[in-house]
């Protein structure tokens, strides 16, 4: 019996891969030497045995190896979070990130379509004209002139094509769910990353530690949000310089009155970018107070912000005084005037 039918076969029997097993098998995938049935019949063994965190490690160190990088300053901050919440909210981190450079805060905004939400950070920018499929120079370029820089994911993992089908056939939470807050491209070393599920909190917390991240905060609402909720506490684990520390948030104690989170769901990339754009206009409501919640967070872990009420109070500033819409303007623009990566 050859190799990948033994690890295969393991899954079947609910059995955990070592790393090495790990990064073989999706050597195997993303090098295209694997059909797509064998893809989906592997997710799907991995999702119903619950993946470890040495199998998701192999998964990043071969995604991170086969990636297109760009250079990006020292201080980059991502705001992509794991998606998969199935919730249907805006694009929460999309906008987080805007409000998060509108104060300095230098932006390598890793993002796809959607495969499993209503709407992904590439369907949503897409959908206000930007460009999100520039050549990684520009990329960079980007992020020193505007503030920010979309990664589409694509792109810069081009390896990651052999899975889009059988993943867009499966249409659920996978593995690869997990693995785009472990990948940015620009190898940001601050991130602020949802978890759709409590169970991952832990895994990517520790593989960011391992992976080198020097500041993040990886968060899981008990609402099931994938960001920081307004409708609920959220568990956050805190790395800084390689020490983990665990803590809640409540809304209520940023002034945030507590919202359902029906209140906050888009049905599509337009209706999303309807209420983005709400937001930027300083429309006050449930929206912007999620907004300006995860922004505050970005800013924080930043260390613009001595705390996270600090980075809200400044995230709420940008947005009253409209920095935040002028800024989204800026890097549409600055998409528009650059051609596509080939």
């Amino acid at each position: 019996m050859n190799k990948i039918k033994i690890i295969i076969n393991k899954l079947y029997e609910k059995k955990d891969l070592s790393i090495d097993e790990s990064i073989f098998v999706f050597n195997e995938i993303m090098s295209g030497k694997v059909s797509e049935i064998f893809i989906s019949s592997f997710l799907t063994a991995l999702k119903i045995k619950g993946e470890t965190f040495e199998e998701i490690l192999g998964a990043t160190k071969i995604l991170r190896k086969k990636s297109t990088k760009i250079n990006s300053p020292k201080n980059t901050v991502d705001t992509c979070g794991t998606g998969g919440d199935m919730i249907g909210t805006l694009n929460i981190s999309t906008a987080s990130a805007l409000v998060a450079s509108s104060v300095g805060v230098k932006v390598a905004k890793h993002g796809n379509r959607s495969v499993s939400s209503s709407s992904g950070s590439a369907d949503v920018l897409a959908e206000a004209g930007a460009n999100i499929e520039l050549e990684p120079t520009i990329v960079a370029h980007s992020i020193r002139e505007t503030g920010v820089g979309f990664m589409f994911a694509p792109a810069h993992h081009r390896a990651t094509r052999y899975a889009v089908g059988p993943r867009r056939e499966l249409g659920i939470r996978t593995l690869f769910n997990v693995l785009g807050p472990l990948t940015n491209p620009a190898g940001a070393r601050m991130q602020l990353v949802g978890v759709f599920d409590r169970h991952w909190q832990t895994i990517v917390v520790e593989a960011l530690a391992r992976l080198g991240t020097e500041r993040a905060l990886v968060v899981n609402a008990k609402d099931g949000l994938d960001e920081l909720s307004i409708s609920s506490i959220t568990t956050v684990a805190e790395l800084c310089d390689g020490r983990i520390t665990w803590f809640e948030v409540d809304p209520k104690e940023f002034g945030i009155e507590i919202r359902d989170r029906s209140s906050i769901v888009a049905s599509d990339a337009e209706h999303s970018l309807k209420i983005i754009r709400k937001v930027f206009d300083n429309e006050p409501g449930p929206a912007r107070d999620i907004v300006a919640l995860n922004g505050g967070a970005a800013i924080y872990i930043c260390g613009l912000a001595d705390t996270i009420a600090g980075g809200v109070e400044r995230a709420n500033q940008v947005l009253a005084e409209g920095s935040a819409r002028d800024r989204f303007n800026h890097f549409i623009e600055f998409t528009k005037r650059h051609r596509r990566a080939p």
